[in-house]
């Protein structure tokens, strides 16, 4: 269902890459209003939704982004007490 050719990763590949390109994003959010930092990311992810084709199947894109997001949020809800507390909190208390 990809527009390109993609192989896929091994876990420990896949997350190393995402690991990386998480810490060159970071700062470019950092210090940013969270409105901004939330459309930005909403065009990402619709950027990234894009990508996905179905070429053989056009009919069941919309059902398969679909999908994608749920994925997607489930995985944000449970990484943000992560991000919370290596983040957030300690920003929070150096202010104080």
């Amino acid at each position: 269902m990809w527009s390109e050719s993609y192989q896929p990763l091994s876990e420990r590949e896949g997350s190393a890459a995402a690991e990386a390109l998480f810490e060159t994003a970071r700062p470019l959010f950092a210090g940013q209003h969270p409105q901004v930092v939330g459309v930005a990311l909403a065009q990402l992810t619709a950027l990234w939704l894009a990508g996905h084709q179905a070429p053989d199947e056009p009919e069941r894109i919309d059902e398969f982004r679909r999908r994608l997001m749920e994925i997607q949020a489930v995985a944000a809800l449970e990484l943000t007490p992560l991000m919370e507390a290596e983040f957030v909190k300690p920003k929070m208390a150096a202010r104080r």
